[in-house]
């Protein structure tokens, strides 16, 4: 039955492999244990030591700890257990980098069959190529003398030597007893068991890329790039923003250490591939069932369905999917904000880097990165002085507000309801009048709907005149004060949102004595705060239509 689809079977292929390395993790963290267990056997024997020191009447000073070889054995234990560590774990990894080299070439051969069918691996014709696991274990260097991966170890033997030998020696220097300094190496020692954990991961992985990228290269004749593959739900910002893109076949997969993602095949289509055998393939793709009448046939639910419209989903496209709070808690407000004020396109959230120990990867682009230190210092203090309730002006609130950290107090309130009172339409701005208001006079004049006005005069002639939603009789100057004492008014609810990008704050209230015959009894008003003015004044909406507008995102109420 087609319930899945090939994300969903490079996802669960991914997953096995995942689970596998999470176990070899769990053993190498077993053996470090064992390894600890011996190390604190001896700090409790120096313990003793320390202990019937004191009851002579003595204060251990830091010779102390150089006598009787007392320092020189802590270290030698140290040293033997850091190397039964790395070589067990050593060993480990290359033992899952083999296993998963073989799994992976497999794999990848049976990815690019199943896009394309079994009528295409047919013996000495057309035949989809794997490659020897032991060349793509050579290119590896799994376990050889001055392979990658011995390096990496050798250097977590010699650094947690280093730092346990001197957390044992600062501990002295302060006056602290072992079992006090006890804890300050296991620190020590912990954060180079953090590091084999994450050279675990990471090796595991780049040999899983490595022989997918080698099997597709075997097979350029049909493979024509690959596409970056994350597990969307809990990416990070780089392997989001990576999602969905497509590379050519000369392009390797460079990422960061502990990244889970995968690579999947491009493949040529039928027709491409028919030409350079003389065939013509056109039609097969063509052929057989569509894809709806398969999903009638075999009662696909509607998650099967969607799943297969978003084969193609990219990064971005599944990020805005998202709620303005989980996008928020993956960038972080500062870098969401600018997001979505259009200050950097979602692609640049990734920067190359270069590490010594790992090579070429892609790191998070950071917001100085992208805007400038400029730019980025006034996100950020918005962000900042936003949640401490430091002083900000009543533009920078409205930005904070659309971050939704807190509730606005109704001083910060006020100070936005001052901003847009004052504000009001700025008629400096010309708006075409329009076909309602064609034929109407205005100061001497009658209107053609051609005509350029100041944006207030026409919200006027729309709403007040025409639109009879005011009581007849309002002048201009009444319809801008009506405005002014709606906004500033304590019964009137104020929100932000997004209209077709653009931040805007809304309010609210009862017409009340501002109605006319043809008011909706609701009085709206909106501000933009890209140009600092009004957008409209009107009573003929219905409120429900006005927030579920599609053109309308990022709804929050600031007060109600």
């Amino acid at each position: 039955m087609p319930g899945s689809t090939l994300d969903d079977i490079v996802a669960a292929f991914q997953k096995s492999i995942l689970r596998n390395e999470r176990r070899a993790a769990s053993e190498m963290v077993r053996v470090y244990v064992e390894g600890w267990k011996r190390v604190r056997s001896q700090l409790d024997r120096l313990q003793g030591e320390y202990d019937r020191t004191i009851a002579l009447g003595e204060k251990p000073s830091l010779g102390w700890i150089y006598q009787n070889s007392r320092l020189s054995d802590m270290q030698e234990l140290i040293g033997k257990e850091l190397t039964r560590f790395s070589n067990y774990a050593v060993d480990k990894v290359s033992e899952e980098q083999r296993r998963v080299i073989a799994n992976s070439l497999e794999f990848s051969r049976d990815e690019m069959i199943l896009q394309l069918g079994p009528q295409y691996d047919v013996p000495g014709a057309l035949r989809v190529t794997s490659l020897p696991v032991q060349s793509v274990v050579a290119m590896v260097g799994v376990n050889q003398p001055g392979s990658p991966l011995r390096n990496l170890f050798e250097g977590i033997k010699a650094e947690g030597a280093q730092k346990a030998s001197d957390a044992l020696i600062e501990g002295m220097m302060l006056g602290y007893n072992p079992r006090k300094i006890a804890p300050m190496i296991r620190d020590a020692l912990g954060i180079q068991l953090n590091r084999a954990l994450t050279i675990s991961r990471t090796e595991t992985m780049r040999a899983q890329r490595l022989a997918t990228e080698e099997n597709y290269k075997a097979n350029a004749d049909i493979v024509k790039g690959w596409r970056w593959m994350a597990e969307v739900n809990g990416a990070c910002p780089v392997c989001l923003a990576m999602h969905g893109t497509e590379h050519p076949l000369t392009e390797k997969m460079s990422s960061h250490p502990n990244c889970r993602c995968s690579a999947a095949s491009v493949l040529m289509s039928w027709e491409e591939i028919g030409e350079q055998y003389g065939f013509d393939f056109s039609k097969v793709e063509q052929a057989g069932p569509s894809f709806e009448e398969i999903a009638k046939k075999y009662k696909m639910s509607p998650t099967q369905i969607a799943r297969y419209h978003n084969r193609n989903m990219t990064g971005e496209a599944y990020f805005r999917t998202l709620s303005a709070e989980d996008q928020r808690k993956l960038l972080g407000p500062a870098k969401w904000l600018a997001w979505k004020e259009g200050k950097f396109a979602f692609e640049q959230l990734v920067k190359k880097t270069y590490s010594a120990v790992w090579g070429e990867g892609k790191g998070v682009a950071s917001l100085k990165d992208l805007l400038g230190e400029q730019d980025a210092n006034y996100y950020l203090r918005l962000a900042q002085n936003g949640l401490a309730k430091m002083n900000l002006n009543a533009e920078e609130l409205i930005k904070f507000a659309s971050l939704d950290l807190r509730p606005l107090t109704n001083r910060e309130v006020g100070k936005i309801t001052n901003l847009v009172a004052e504000r009001g339409f700025n008629d400096n701005f010309l708006e075409k009048a329009g076909g309602r208001l064609t034929g109407l006079e205005w100061e001497g004049s009658t209107v053609k709907g051609s005509d350029m006005m100041g944006a207030g005069v026409v919200h006027y002639l729309r709403h007040v005149i025409a639109g009879n939603e005011w009581p007849a009789g309002t002048t201009l100057e009444e319809y801008y004060d009506s405005i002014s004492q709606v906004v500033q008014d304590k019964q009137t609810k104020v929100f932000i949102s997004r209209y077709s990008g653009e931040l805007q704050v809304g309010f609210t209230r009862e017409a009340g004595k501002y109605a006319g015959t043809k008011s909706s009894g609701l009085f709206f008003i909106e501000f933009r705060l890209s140009t600092g003015s009004l957008v409209t004044a009107n009573q003929a909406k219905i409120f429900d239509d006005i927030i579920n507008a599609v053109e309308r995102s990022d709804l929050k109420w600031i007060k109600k």
